[in-house]
């Protein structure tokens, strides 16, 4: 029966835990010596620190918090696992994991599908990121969306794939909706 109570099978019990104990262990430390006040302000602020991690965990990933054994069959965990995935892959949720650089630059090579001879515009186009942002962000950005398969490494930044182009019409259509 006791045993059920002391495993240790959540993440918020290993918090609950550790804060728990920090401030026991402190409490019962500031109660035996003089501790000066700097010292005395980490100790009050480390728990809550703690919490603030944890929270942001929680906030951010909470499929990490979650193991199979807190499922009744494991297999809802490779199932949950899954849909995480899936969801992480739509269009919108990576679009609103852009920065700037990289939404500019996604825009730009749409803006060349649709006006391939303008080869001036392109220009101007890329001059316009290269004035705006250094070297660092535009190369970091055209390698976020070389991973989203947005864009392809070509003779040109702005080889927009066919995901891209996907990608690209199902933002614009709910765009589109939303405004209309």
């Amino acid at each position: 029966m006791l045993k059920e109570y002391f495993t240790v099978n959540s993440p918020l019990k290993v918090i609950g835990l550790m804060i728990g104990l920090c401030e026991i262990g402190f409490g019962i430390l500031s109660s035996q010596i003089n501790i000066p006040n700097n010292v005395l302000w980490a100790m009050i602020l480390l728990p809550f620190l703690i919490s603030i991690l944890f929270f942001i965990i929680l906030f951010f990933r909470p499929n990490n918090l979650y193991s199979p054994s807190d499922f009744f069959d494991q297999k809802d965990f490779l199932v949950l696992q899954d849909k995480v995935n899936m969801i992480e892959e739509i269009p919108f949720i990576k679009f609103s994991k852009l920065e700037e650089p990289a939404i500019r630059l996604f825009l730009s090579a749409y803006y060349e599908l649709k006006n391939p001879k303008n080869k001036e515009s392109r220009q101007q186009r890329w001059n316009d990121l290269v004035n705006k942002f250094n070297d660092n962000e535009i190369d970091k950005a055209l390698d976020v969306l070389v991973e989203y398969k947005w864009l392809s490494k070509g003779n040109s930044p702005f080889d927009l794939t066919k995901q891209g182009r996907d990608a690209h019409e199902l933002l614009k259509h709910f765009v589109y909706g939303r405004l209309g």
